[in-house]
């Protein structure tokens, strides 16, 4: 090292020596080699410097230079030093050094210099200041290191917590730290935010109290067993939220550790899955919904993956293939076929990959298709009948299959049966010496089939080959001219047998035949399917009657005179034959009706049932979505709909004569518009559709779905009057005074209001007009009408004390006006909505509906009763004889395949004749209110029942019995 100035002395603290690099003469500490200084100072990336501060002389050595990037030549002076400071450090630098000399205290001093090539490096300056006898500074040495590495550590560090805590803050999760021991030492902002805890409520294990309770205890032991193993830990459980409640979350945490292995801390992060578990029990629910339904089927159902394993399928599975038990049943579709073979319908056995189900996998879609099974260790066989079809993913992807089968051995009994059947009756069909045929019952009245008789009455080549799938043209060519056509067709349009005795006909070869001729039509679901025709062969007998008449001839002659009583006795016997078929018409209609009463019967029951499960679960859905408007709408209207059909039904039965409307006072402009809006939709774009309301005051006394019913069937018959051409259809609702000369309306009142209905289409003539309100009359093609809805207008509209007139000309377009008597209460007000009653007693449910035995438990218990749910009538009989304490309320269906509802009710008044009983029915032929009030029932509810009513009549039964 050497020392640079004007005087070029060698400090007593270096000795001459000769620079490497330059050649020139350097100074070098006593003591210390050159090589040991250069070794250290490389090691350290450090120099070494003095300076007098009495003379302002300073010296450094070889590591100056290469720290500070000075030339060989550099004066190492106090101004060389200040000049390499970066201009931003120097202040603070220089205030340190003052500082540490003025204070007595080690130099430790952190800066940043800048090269002669711009770029910057930082340095720490560690030194001591020496001092003479009086106190002053006269020396202060020390070392120069480079710590620029360091620095730029630091500051990645700082930059990467720095962007830690970004993260962290910016989370909607909590990201958390604990020590090395698993206790929470530090704020935990993300915490506070997911979990509401303060810092002094989450410290050490204090994080615990906001685990749920029930999972508590499970926590703590997870997360000191994983602190104590130094293991990960992944886990579920419930969280407290800030806002109250609890939410579920999944915790993943680490240890941190030091390059030795030491866990210095943990840190981990809790993820809201409070969604994903919803989901989770939603799909749990469904799944268990699906083995339900499954499981309550008659029909063998199983669900298989791609590979023919069985992964779903319900109990009857094992009793359908002839299994002790479901544990004993196949668990794939390979492992079926080793107990049991399939044979196609002809008898052929049918190899593995044409069973239903892998037919299925490779993506076929079928239904009805049979198979005969037989068990390979017992031989039993069982005919079985198949729907299958693919699974598929969106993306059209085969993922599993369904199949479905169902037993229908006793059926293919029947129909072999049935075939032998048929055989011995087309034998007994030949056999007969009257002529039998069976006409389609359209035009060109193609032959269905025929016996011998009738086949010998024509030429050949029928006479052998016979005419079926020939029309009536082909083997009987003069037919229309002897007018068997025109009867034919008057058969197949009116749905009337006819009968016609001597009928002259000319058969082949050419001879003159008489027949009595009997035409009958057949008829299915009220349409002409086939026409019966029956031929009896009276040539015999007309001809002997016309030899019989020539004798007589004479003999009629003399007693003409007596002609005139004869021809009395005779009008009289004309008279009775009248009266006869008149009654016999009726009598035909009566049964029709009856039917139709029956049907309706059925339908109202099964429909019922339905609409009361709609209605129930609909008002529990209402109350359970009370923060959801959108939804709550949607669901009000179903409930409206719901309403609507159980109306729809009640209107069935009254057609049929089963049950009568409610009737209130009724807005009609409401009602109207709403029909002509659920119209609109079904009306083609080739009609103009306008609706006009004028009148100022619109109520009557009715029930909303007569309306409906009158302006729909209207509209829907002028539509069709419209039809395939262009048109208007014009709805109008206005006042109308009493008319003096309309009988038919009411005089009592002088104030109608009227349903105007007019269209452009092909109008009415005066012949159709005075049948268009006769039941079943229609001029339609066979099929495409009943001819009942005009007839049912006219049955609403007269039971309203109202009227109709019609106004048409062909071609003209049709008007009908309906008149209705204004109601005397031109309003009502809204009902409000009724409290619901509520109890406490214990309550017995029985229904054989699943859905409806779900409801009415599930509205029972809100309404806070302690309800048993029972689908057997016997099973709840069983449980009522255990206790008949037990129970305050006993609330049942009526239509139940174990017992009927009457009487599981007589069963339970025997055993507890002071048991309140409610029965409800949807309908039913064997029980009505009077019939049940003689057993001993409380109360009748005709359903679908509302919660309402339900809840009322419920208090309205036990309050009663209270006092």
């Amino acid at each position: 090292m050497r020392k640079k100035g004007p005087s070029s002395k060698t400090s007593a603290f270096h000795k001459p020596a000769t620079h490497p690099e330059t050649g020139h003469e350097k100074e070098e500490p006593y003591g210390v080699t050159s090589d040991w200084l250069r070794i250290a100072e490389g090691a350290a990336n450090a120099g070494f410097f003095d300076w007098d501060i009495r003379t302002e002389h300073i010296t450094w050595s070889e590591g100056i230079y290469h720290l500070f990037g000075l030339p060989p030549d550099a004066e190492p002076s106090f101004a060389t030093w200040l000049a390499a400071v970066h201009p931003d450090d120097l202040e603070p630098a220089l205030t340190r050094m003052h500082e540490s000399i003025a204070k007595r205290i080690s130099l430790n001093n952190e800066y940043r210099i800048v090269l002669p090539d711009g770029h910057e490096r930082w340095i720490n300056t560690l030194g001591n200041t020496f001092y003479d006898e009086a106190g002053k500074p006269v020396r202060h040495s020390g070392m120069c290191i480079d710590i620029t590495v360091r620095k730029e550590m630091e500051e990645a560090l700082r930059e990467s917590e720095e962007r830690f805590r970004v993260l962290v803050e910016a989370s909607t999760q909590a990201v958390w730290e604990t020590d090395a021991a698993g206790a929470v030492v530090k704020d935990l902002p993300s915490w506070r935010a997911y979990t509401g805890q303060t810092l002094d409520e989450s410290l050490g294990y204090g994080w615990v109290d906001a685990v749920h309770p029930d999972d508590r205890e499970r926590v703590e032991q997870l997360w000191r067993q994983t602190v104590a193993e130094e293991k990960n830990v992944n886990a579920e459980f419930r969280l407290k939220s800030p806002g109250g409640g609890y939410r579920w979350t999944n915790v993943v945490s680490s240890p941190i550790r030091n390059r030795n292995g030491v866990i210095l801390k943990w840190v981990g992060m809790n993820i809201d899955i409070t969604e994903r578990k919803g989901i989770e029990r939603e799909l749990r629910e469904n799944r268990a919904k699906l083995e339900a339904a499954i499981n309550s089927m008659t029909e063998a159902v199983f669900i298989a993956d791609t590979e023919g394993r069985f992964v779903e399928f319900n109990d009857y599975c094992a009793q359908y293939h002839r299994f002790k038990n479901r544990d004993d049943f196949s668990k794939s579709i390979t492992d079926c076929a080793n107990y049991i073979d399939a044979y196609f319908g002809d008898g052929t056995p049918a190899p593995l990959d044409m069973w239903a189900m892998s037919r299925a996998l490779r993506g076929e879609t079928a239904s009805d298709i049979e198979y005969m099974l037989c068990r390979k260790d017992t031989g039993e066989k069982w005919w079985g009948s198949y729907g299958f079809a693919p699974i598929r993913e969106k993306d059209g992807r085969i993922v599993g299959a369904v199949v479905a089968g169902r037993e229908i051995t006793e059926r293919k009994r029947l129909e072999e049966e049935l075939a032998r059947g048929r055989a011995e009756l087309q034998s007994l069909f030949d056999s007969s010496n009257v002529g039998l045929v069976l006409f389609e019952a359209r035009p060109p009245y193609t032959v269905i089939t025929h016996n011998k008789f009738y086949q010998e009455l024509f030429a050949e080549p029928y006479r052998t080959a016979g005419m079926v799938g020939k029309n009536i043209y082909e083997y009987a060519p003069d037919i229309e001219a002897q007018g068997v056509v025109a009867v034919l067709d008057e058969v197949a349009r009116t749905g009337k047998p006819v009968q016609l005795f001597d009928f002259p006909y000319d058969s082949h070869p050419p001879k003159k035949s008489w027949f009595n001729w009997h035409l009958s039509p057949i008829i299915h679901e009220g349409e002409v399917v086939a026409l019966a025709s029956l031929s009896i062969d009276v040539t015999s007998q007309h001809l002997a009657e016309d030899k019989l008449r020539k004798v007589h001839n004479d003999l009629e002659l003399r007693v003409q005179a007596r002609t005139q009583d004869l021809e009395k006795a005779y009008q009289k016997v004309l008279e009775e034959m009248a009266q006869k078929n008149a009654l016999a018409d009726q009598l035909r209609q009566a049964h029709k009706m009856e039917a139709m009463g029956t049907l309706a019967g059925g339908i109202a029951h099964d429909f019922n049932n339905i609409l009361a499960a709609i209605i129930g679960f609909t008002e529990m859905a209402i109350d359970d979505v009370p923060d959801r408007p959108l939804v709550e709408k949607n669901l009000q209207k179903v409930m409206t709909s719901a309403t609507r059909a159980r109306e729809l039904v009640k209107q069935i039965l009254a057609f049929s004569r089963k049950t009568k409307y409610e009737r209130e006072t009724l807005a009609l402009t409401p009602v109207v518009q709403e029909t002509v809006q659920l119209l609109r939709a079904s009306i083609p774009a080739t009609v103009d559709v306008t609706l006009s309301v004028t009148a100022t005051s619109d109520t009557v006394i009715a029930a909303p779905v007569e309306v409906q019913q009158v302006v729909m069937n209207l509209a829907t018959n002028a539509l069709l009057a419209m039809q395939d051409r262009k048109g208007s259809l014009e709805i109008a609702l206005s006042d109308t005074d009493f008319e003096p000369d309309a009988s038919t309306l009411d005089a009592t009142s002088r104030e109608y209001l009227q349903i105007m209905v007019k269209d452009t289409g092909v109008g009415m003539s005066p012949e159709v007009m005075k049948r268009i309100f006769d039941p079943f009359f229609t001029t339609r093609e066979v099929g495409t009408g009943s001819g009942m809805g005009l007839a049912m207008v006219y049955g609403i509209v007269k039971d309203l004390g109202g009227s109709i007139a019609v106004e048409s000309e062909p071609g003209q377009g049709s008007t009908f006006r309906i008149f209705l008597p204004k109601a005397k209460v031109e309003t009502r007000e809204e009902m409000k909505q009724a409290v619901l009653p509520r109890g406490t007693e214990r309550v017995l449910f029985v229904d054989d509906e699943a859905m409806l035995l779900e409801w009415g438990g599930e509205t029972l218990q809100r309404l806070g009763y302690a309800v048993t749910a029972v689908a057997d009538a016997r099973q709840a009989l069983e449980i009522f004889s255990a206790d008949p304490s037990l129970f305050d309320l006993v609330i049942t269906d009526q239509a139940m395949p174990q017992m009927p509802g009457s009487d599981l009710c007589s069963e339970l008044l025997r055993i507890r004749d002071d048991i309140p009983v409610i029965l409800c029915t949807g309908h039913s032929e064997t029980v009505s209110p009077e019939k049940a009030r003689e057993i001993g029932v409380r109360e009748f509810l005709m359903k679908p029942v509302k919660r309402q009513e339900l809840a009322s009549v419920i208090r309205r039964v036990l309050d009663r019995d209270k006092g």
